[in-house]
């Protein structure tokens, strides 16, 4: 039967040409297949066919819908469902579509809010879109659905609770406009006006959206005076402020808005609107009646303001919070003295109040006249009295900074910076500076010394210190003209390594122009610490040249030693060293000095006219065993100097050291002198040699044949010689100079055998004829050389031992 009719509908699809009738015809034939015969493929074949015919034929797109979902095919199902969206003509199937669609689909999120705008009812995708963003995770979508919810809700207190959701979400996510917006629209509800006004406040509050504050500040404020007002009690969920609060609720919301307004927004005018609002409410309350004077005043309305003030004039006059305005007003004015009278009148009503002290204070300080500052320095001095510990510092500290603005009373700023320095506990030094300034802006030299004094017994940086020094010697010197004091003082300093760097330079300028070489020298000393190289040396050098001159020779010789270790080559100042060595009567270091400096570099000898004067020195001192060693290490310095030479001689002589005169003789006799004076010293040498019987005077005799002058001596001297010390062509060759001098002019002879003979005579006796003689034979000299060494013996022989000046003359 089924096929029969099956056939029967396919032999009237063909006679049928209308789409719509072929295509209800395919949907009865593949109905049949799908119901009657289970044959699922047929159904759908046909289904298809139905839906080709007629695209518009919405039941063979539903019903092949349906066979997907049995058969568990999602690829199917998609595309049919996606092929239903496309297809639909009306916005329910459409809507439908879309959300049966998004529920397999990933890309759920926009098909569903493609279903919310194509539904007439959106409520149902937009409650899909909720669970499934819940479900998901997805807060954009979230809000999305919760904003689509509250726009199409039907019932206005359900609307209002959806929009309180969506604000909270909107906070959560970080939208703070977004939920103020959101929050406004739930106010259109009157059940839930107070709970949305009451977040669209603090929202606007913790973000500074101070216009909705205000806004919905004097919104809460309105609702509860008209719930106030009302006739009938009103639901407490509606409105959670207690019946007996309300009013004073509405005055401090109103409070509130003036405040934000005057603060927030600079609309003073908007503020005192607010304010007048409370004012109503309560019109005797202080707090209200001083925000209204406070607003005004910023208004600049002076009438608004005198009534504002007029109320506190004639209800509380003496109420604090009035005062303050008061002195505020005062502290504004520029009428100065009668705002000092305002704030003197609240300063003596209220004693104990600090802010009323203060205020008076600031109007002193502005006033700026002598009986102002005067005026305060005394209240201060006063409050110091009576203060303790860092208080009473700080009003003392106060007090002597205003009296020492004024040179009438710079006396007594300096005691009480005394006072404030005594009892202060951590700004000592800053109180000490201070008054350390008074003084010097006041020029007052003892105080000037004493806050010095004071401020270089704390804990001071050194560059402070170095200033204090100075200043203490700057008064001292020529404010007080203490000189005395003063080179204490600076003596002082210079030891002082923080002062040094100043001290030095100024000693050095002041010992100069007064001839103080103490203190020259211990600046050059200074100074030289301070630098490096040359200009190291050069002051030592300096300090120790200073030093000489005040005979502080162990001072000299210590710097100088120093110079020497750090230029040891230098012959200036081993030539320096030396002299101090020798006029601190001290030539036996002299000498130890020549030895030292022989053995280094050749330049840097000490020289043979420093240890003859070395030796003249020690003579002197009557030290001939000193003496006598710095001549033979002159000796040893110039092995040809007949000075040496000389001075050794005559130091031996007075000695009677033969072994030193032999010494000295045999080196004049080779000197190179000429004029016969070698000969003579050799004839000297040999009679020194014959003494002790030495066989080597007969060779001294024999050098003393080679020139006229000592020939004859020395030829009677060879003859005069025992004949076993003696060689015969020596005593042939004296013969021979005995039988020449015969024949010359007898007066030649006489001279020289006269003044020889006084020479002789004069070697072994301690008087005036040795240097005569020597003296005679110089006289008696060819050459300038031999007439230079006869005068220095003579010189030496005859003045060396007769006075100080002895060193001069040689």
């Amino acid at each position: 039967m089924v096929e029969m009719r099956i056939a029967n509908l396919r032999r009237e699809l063909d006679a049928e040409t209308e789409p719509a009738n072929q295509a209800a015809i395919l949907y009865q034939v593949a109905a049949l297949y799908e119901h009657e015969l289970d044959r699922m493929p047929d159904a759908i074949d046909h289904y298809g066919q139905s839906h080709a015919a007629a695209p518009d034929f919405q039941p063979a797109l539903i019903a092949q819908l349906r066979i997907a979902e049995r058969a568990n095919d999602g690829y199917n199902l998609s595309a049919l469902q996606s092929e239903q969206v496309a297809t639909a003509t009306s916005a329910a199937v459409s809507g439908a579509a879309l959300m049966d669609l998004a529920v397999r689909s990933e890309d759920w999120v926009s098909l569903l809010q493609e279903a919310i705008a194509r539904s007439p009812a959106p409520v149902a995708p937009a409650l899909i879109l909720e669970w499934l963003a819940e479900a998901r995770g997805d807060q954009e979508a979230l809000r999305h659905a919760l904003r689509a919810q509250a726009e199409h809700a039907a019932d206005a207190s359900l609307r209002a609770a959806l929009w309180m959701d969506v604000a909270l979400n909107e906070l959560e996510a970080g939208h703070p406009d977004d939920a103020i917006e959101a929050l406004e629209r739930a106010c259109d509800s009157e059940a839930l006006v107070w709970q949305a006004r009451s977040l669209q406040r603090q929202v606007a509050g913790e973000h500074g959206r101070w216009d909705v504050l205000i806004r919905a500040t004097t919104s809460m404020a309105r609702l509860l005076e008209a719930a106030a007002d009302a006739d009938e009690p009103s639901d407490p969920l509606n409105l959670s402020v207690p019946e007996g609060e309300r009013v004073s609720m509405a005055a401090f919301l109103w409070q509130e808005a003036a405040g934000y307004s005057a603060k927030r927004l600079d609309d003073p005018d908007a503020a005192a609107g607010y304010i007048e609002a409370a004012l109503r409410l309560f019109p005797d309350r202080r707090a209200i009646r001083l925000q209204a004077l406070r607003i005004e005043q910023r208004r600049n309305k002076p009438a608004a303001l005198e009534r504002a003030s007029g109320w506190f004039l004639s209800t509380a006059p003496a109420d604090p919070a009035f005062v303050v305005h008061q002195v505020r007003r005062a502290l504004s004015s520029e009428d100065r003295q009668r705002a000092l009278d305002t704030l003197r009148d609240a300063a003596t009503r209220y004693p104990d109040s600090a802010y009323a002290q203060a205020a008076l204070d600031v109007g002193l300080i502005r006033c700026a006249d002598a009986s102002a500052q005067a005026e305060r320095s005394e209240r201060l001095r006063a409050q110091a009295q009576s203060g303790e510990g860092d208080s009473r510092a700080r009003m003392a500290w106060h007090a002597a900074q205003l009296a020492a603005g004024s040179s009438t009373t710079s006396t007594q700023a300096q005691a009480l910076y005394s006072k404030a320095s005594g009892t202060a506990a951590t700004s000592k030094e800053r109180i000490l500076r201070e008054a350390l300034g008074a003084a010097l802006a006041a020029t007052q030299p003892r105080e000037i010394l004493e806050r010095c004094d004071e401020l270089l017994q704390c804990d001071i940086e050194p560059a402070e210190r170095a200033t204090l020094a100075f200043t203490r010697y700057d008064v001292t010197q020529h404010a007080l003209g203490a000189t005395e004091d003063a080179q204490l003082l600076l003596r002082d300093a210079i030891e002082d390594a923080d002062c040094r760097a100043w001290a030095a330079h100024v000693a050095r300028a002041q010992a100069a122009w007064t001839g103080n070489t103490s203190l020259l020298a211990k600046a050059h000393e200074s100074i030289a610490r301070l630098n490096a190289g040359d200009a190291h040396v050069g002051h030592l050098c300096a300090a120790g040249h200073a030093y000489a001159r005040s005979s502080d020779w162990g001072a000299a010789e210590r710097v100088l030693r120093e110079a020497l270790g750090a230029a040891p080559d230098d012959r200036y100042i081993v030539m320096l060293l030396a002299e101090v060595l020798r006029e601190g009567g001290r030539p036996e270091d002299v000498v130890s000095l020549a030895r030292e400096r022989s053995q280094g570099e050749p330049g840097a000898a000490l020289g043979e006219g420093s240890l003859l004067l070395a030796g003249a020195t020690a003579e002197r001192n009557e030290n001939l065993g000193a003496a006598q060693r710095a001549y033979e290490q002159a000796l040893a310095e110039a092995p040809e100097s007949p000075s040496a030479a000389l001075a050794l001689l005559d130091v031996a002589r007075r000695q009677d050291d033969v072994g030193a005169r032999v010494r000295a003789y045999a080196l004049l006799s080779n000197a190179d002198l000429g004029g016969g004076v070698p000969e003579l010293f050799a004839l000297l040498h040999g009679d020194a040699l014959s003494s002790d019987g030495d066989a080597d005077a007969s060779a001294a005799y024999e050098q003393g044949l080679e020139h006229p002058s000592s020939a004859v001596a020395a030829a009677v001297a060879l003859l005069s010689t025992p004949t076993r010390l003696t060689k015969i062509d020596q005593r042939s060759a004296a013969e021979e100079v005995l039988a020449v001098a015969g024949t010359a002019p007898p007066e030649t002879f006489g001279g020289f055998g006269a003044t020889y003979g006084a020479l002789r005579g004069s070697l072994g006796a301690q008087g005036a004829l040795a240097g005569d003689a020597w003296l005679g034979l110089a006289a008696l000299a060819p050459t300038e050389a031999s007439r230079a060494g006869a005068l220095l013996q003579g010189l030496r022989a005859s003045r060396i031992a007769q006075g100080t000046g002895a060193a001069d003359d040689l």
